[in-house]
């Protein structure tokens, strides 16, 4: 899961992998839970150091590099 948000006029991004069963339906709820248990887990720990908040962190599309085909 991607997320980011702004510090002092620049975005700082984080990712955390969150593991099934979260994300083993296509269910909007269970993205939704992801989002959520991915936000937590950045706010616990960087929250202090960037200041990284649940609310203030929005999400972004990560792909992993074994996925990516060639154009």
């Amino acid at each position: 899961m991607g997320l980011w948000h702004e510090v002092d006029g620049a975005s700082c991004y984080h990712v955390r992998q969150v593991v099934s069963p979260v994300l083993s339906s296509g269910d909007k709820a269970a993205c939704d839970d992801a989002v959520l248990v991915a936000r937590a887990l950045v706010d616990m720990e960087r929250r202090a150091t960037c200041g990284a908040t649940a609310d203030s962190l929005k999400v972004y599309m990560v792909e992993r590099a074994v996925d990516w085909q060639a154009l």
